[in-house]
């Protein structure tokens, strides 16, 4: 074979092309309904991603770049696009500088998100936040991935917590993360995708032996029971009291008389 005879030359055959390296996933325009690219909104592996101005803590300008993963559709990104810059022409936008560890962000979360909700909902998710700053609370929030996420759920069901609670547990472990997405903190949820845990619904099974006209799954069924267990706990009246004035005086006379069918 000649120095520069190829092997298709050489044996009249191609060999096979070798696969190319697999590319990373690039930002592209996004481009409205008239064709047109849209100022600031960009899209990658379908999640709208918001390029806006900002002033930092420090006052000073800076370009800022957030996930958008609630929005699904280009006039929905606009909006969320119109809001952030809206947001940042008043107030100072948080911007990624050092990325905060669980612990110190769950604190955040806990002074400035949680106090708007309901206190119930407060003191669940300060119990929630604490038990998740004990198992990734020194791991910063880039760290954190969603075989975390697997491992707390094997841990929950271990400890023998419902489905329902250790959904619980889940959301606000998402809740604060998507707060720090929506700082751009970190550009996207380790929880996407991942399913919550099933939860069974028990029927409630009804009255073997429903009749509306005094049975006891009926009103007017309860209504005679409670009027039977009065009548028993007042039984030791008629004794004491004979005659028509004792247990209908001590129920009410004339209500007692209908109710028992009396004349």
């Amino acid at each position: 074979m000649k120095p520069r005879e190829t092997n298709r030359n050489a044996s009249g055959a191609s060999e096979p092309a070798l696969p190319s390296a697999t590319k990373t996933p690039t930002y592209e325009k996004v481009i409205d309904g008239r064709k047109q690219p849209v100022r600031g909104l960009w899209r990658r592996e379908g999640t709208f991603y918001a390029r806006f101005s900002a002033t930092d803590q420090a006052d000073r300008k800076r370009d800022v770049f957030r996930a958008l993963p609630d929005c699904h559709t280009v006039p929905a990104a606009k909006e969320a696009l119109r809001k952030l810059q809206d947001e940042a022409a008043v107030r100072a936008i948080p911007v990624a500088g050092r990325c905060p560890t669980f612990a110190e962000f769950g604190t955040r979360y806990l002074t400035e998100v949680s106090p708007t909700k309901r206190p119930a909902t407060q003191k669940k998710e300060q119990t929630h936040i604490r038990w998740w700053t004990e198992r990734v609370g020194a791991l910063t929030l880039r760290q954190i991935h969603r075989t975390h996420f697997h491992t707390a759920i094997a841990d929950l069901t271990k400890a023998e917590l419902s489905p329902r609670t250790t959904n619980l547990y889940l959301i606000t472990f998402r809740s604060v993360l998507k707060r720090a997405v929506e700082e751009g903190l970190i550009h996207d949820l380790p929880t996407h995708g991942l399913r919550p845990q099933k939860v069974s619904n028990r029927k409630r099974e009804l009255d073997p032996s429903p009749d509306l006209h005094g049975g006891h799954g009926s009103r007017h069924g309860r209504h005679q029971e409670r009027f039977a267990v009065r009548r028993l706990l007042l039984a030791p009246l008629v004794q004491r009291c004979p005659g028509e004035g004792g247990l209908a005086g001590a129920m009410g006379g004339r209500g007692l008389r209908e109710r028992s069918g009396g004349h």
